[in-house]
Parts: structure tokens; C-alpha cells; sequence
């Protein structure tokens, strides 16, 4: 009978000397460190009014647990308390030290502990992974889920085209490693605006692409990685994209340079883009009249366009070109005379030659019609 009362009353000095140790882990959820505690369920239940939340929902290797159990009810929930731990499929990982003690918790509330990613059975990191955090007292339960994962590695600078034109597409590639060989997702940002959002997922150390084009300016384009668990590496180093486009060369003008009212002469222009792209061409006759744009032509290739004076005089036509992204270039001027200065011989012969003289340049010479 000694025996037994020496035991009980031992015990009850164990108890009575971890009590300390339970009341600084209480905590009471307020209005200020609500917001950061990870709420799994919204709705309150009054059959089950403990709640167990973690402080995050993706934790790194070997970074500490907070679990918390809450008393979201009306009345003093009493019992025994305790967490535990699960993997993905179920088979126990670790439980807290004091799940028997006893333990009340009155409305509002909280019950803390805290675990430090080590297996119960061998003291190891856990590997990465999905887990299920149980908490418990009194008869009630609740669940809530944390992932444990390391980072991906921070990707490569993304590789492409340093330079560009407005509106083409172009390919950029990247990748990385995950030292826990998890799946991995990848995110370009473009720099003006615009993001790939979450590119996979691909296998670790697979190569990833994406396409993208810009308008005229300068970018700062990078990538990261996230893992199947929600870990986020770093960004990547940017790389420096410039889309430019340069302006059409000045065009050419030729075509008669006098000549007489109310007849139609023919000009033509000639620009050469250094990009390749289309041209447009705009003549301006001096006489409140214009040709508006014409077009587009390939680059270099020759653009023609009629016109003709209802009224004496001197005329400064000019002509300019532009791109199909609205480069312009300078005017190019030419100065025409309206009537001939010479003696003119109106037939139907002459008329056609004088409208197409520029073409038959030794022809306009023979007839003295420079």
C-alpha cells in the first residue's frame, strides 16, 4: 500500500512541475496576431469547436512548426491535449510530449506547441513532403496541412535574343535543380506588365521555354521556380532586352520638274528600311493636296504617284516615308515649274512623254524637254 501512495504522489510532483511549462505555452488569439496565424476552417461548428492552425502553410527544411489549438467555442473545453503528426498516406511521424496532461481552454483561448521536423522514431529531418498536423482535447479534433520542402535552386539567367523588333516573338529558355528532385514549376516576367504565370510542371534540371514579344523600349526580363509544394526559389538574374526599330532611309523623288496646267505628271519615290520592314510613302503637292499614305511597298521597291496643277506657278512637292510601325523619315524636296519656261507643243505624243519623261531620261534630252 506504501508502495502505491509513494508512486501517485510522485507522479503528481511530475505533473505539478511541467504545469509552468503547459501555462507558457497558452496563448490568446487578438485582433493584432489573428491575421498571422493559417486558418484552415472558416465556418465554426459548435460540435467541434477546437481549431488547429499552423503560423504557415510551407515550411523550409529544418524550420520550426508553430501549432496552435483554439477554443473557437461558447464554453471551457477540458481534457487531454496533445498534437500530432502525419505524412501523406497516413503514418505517424511525431506527437507532442504533453499529450497527457490535462488541459482547459476557455472561449477564445489558445493551446501552442511547436515541432522541429524531426521524426519521433529516429530523430531525423522529415523528408519533403505533404503533412497533416492532429490536435486534440477533451473528445475534439481538428486537422490542418503543412508542406516541408527546400527551395528549388535559383533558375539560370534566361537565354535569348538580347535585341529585337516591336511585335516579334521571341524564345527564351531557363532552368534549375531541386535537391529534392520535386517537380517544378517556372515564371517568366516579361518586364512590362506581363508574366507567363506558372509554366509545368518539368522534371528537375529540365529545360523550360517561353515566347514573348514587346514594343519599342528597353526590358529586364528573369525567371523563378517553385516546387510541387509551394517552395519559391529566388529570381534570376536579368538579362537586358532591347527592342528598337529604325526609321526608312530618306526616299528618293523624281519625276517632271515643269510642265503645264490641268495635265497629270507621274512621280516616283524609293526608300530602303534597314530592318527589312514594309514602306509607306506620302506626297505632298504643294497645292493643298496630298496623297495621303500609299502602300504598304517591300522595302526598296519603287512607289508611283499622279498629280497634276490647276494653276500657274511654282510648286515645292516633297515626299516621306515610313514603316509599318509608324517610323517616319525627313521630307525630300523637288521643285516644279507650272507653265514650261520653253515653248510648248501640246499634242497627244508630247503629252504622254512629258508624263512619263523621267523614264526615258535620254529621250527628254533629245527632245530638249530637260
Amino acid at each position: 500500500m506504501k508502495r502505491k501512495i509513494v508512486g501517485i504522489f510522485a507522479c503528481m510532483l511530475l505533473i505539478v512541475s511541467i504545469l509552468p511549462a503547459i501555462e507558457s505555452s497558452k496563448i490568446t488569439i487578438t485582433e493584432n496576431n489573428a491575421e498571422n496565424i493559417y486558418l484552415v476552417k472558416n465556418e465554426y461548428n459548435s460540435d467541434y469547436p477546437i481549431v488547429i492552425n499552423t503560423d504557415k502553410s510551407i515550411y523550409d527544411f529544418y524550420e520550426t512548426v508553430y501549432m496552435t489549438m483554439t477554443n473557437i467555442g461558447d464554453s471551457t473545453v477540458a481534457g487531454y491535449a496533445g498534437f500530432t503528426v502525419y505524412d501523406e498516406i497516413d503514418n505517424y511521424i511525431w506527437s507532442g510530449p504533453l499529450i497527457f496532461l490535462w488541459t482547459e481552454l476557455e472561449p477564445g483561448e489558445s493551446y501552442g506547441w511547436t515541432w522541429n521536423q524531426e521524426k519521433i522514431s529516429t530523430q531525423f529531418q522529415v523528408p519533403s513532403g505533404k503533412y497533416r498536423v492532429n490536435g486534440g482535447i477533451g473528445g475534439y479534433d481538428d486537422d490542418t496541412f503543412i508542406n516541408i520542402s527546400r527551395p528549388p535552386n535559383t533558375p539560370t539567367t534566361p537565354f535569348g535574343p538580347n535585341s529585337g523588333k516591336p511585335d516579334r516573338i521571341y524564345t527564351y529558355n531557363s532552368s534549375t535543380t531541386d535537391s529534392d528532385f520535386d517537380n517544378l514549376y517556372y515564371m517568366f516576367d516579361w518586364d512590362d506588365g506581363m508574366t507567363t504565370g506558372w509554366l509545368g510542371p518539368y522534371d528537375s534540371g529540365e529545360m523550360v521555354s517561353s515566347n514573348h514579344s514587346w514594343s519599342e523600349g528597353s526590358y529586364n526580363i528573369s525567371v523563378k521556380a517553385r516546387d510541387e509544394y509551394g517552395q519559391e526559389s529566388d529570381w534570376s538574374q536579368e538579362l537586358q532586352v532591347k527592342i528598337v526599330n529604325l526609321k526608312p532611309n530618306k526616299p528618293t523623288l523624281t519625276g517632271p520638274t515643269s510642265g503645264n496646267i490641268n495635265i497629270e505628271y507621274m512621280y516616283a519615290s524609293i526608300s530602303v528600311d534597314p530592318d527589312g520592314d514594309q514602306v509607306y510613302y506620302y506626297f505632298d503637292w504643294y497645292d493643298g493636296a496630298n496623297s495621303s499614305w500609299l502602300g504598304p511597298y517591300d522595302s526598296g521597291e519603287e512607289c508611283y504617284a499622279p498629280h497634276s496643277w490647276s494653276e500657274n506657278g511654282s510648286y515645292e512637292i516633297k515626299v516621306k516615308a515610313k514603316d509599318i510601325y509608324d517610323a517616319e523619315t525627313e521630307w525630300t524636296n523637288l521643285t516644279i515649274r507650272m507653265p514650261k519656261n520653253k515653248s510648248y507643243i501640246n499634242t497627244p505624243s508630247l503629252n504622254f512623254l512629258q508624263n512619263y519623261l523621267h523614264i526615258f531620261p535620254m529621250l527628254r534630252q533629245i527632245l530638249g524637254l530637260q
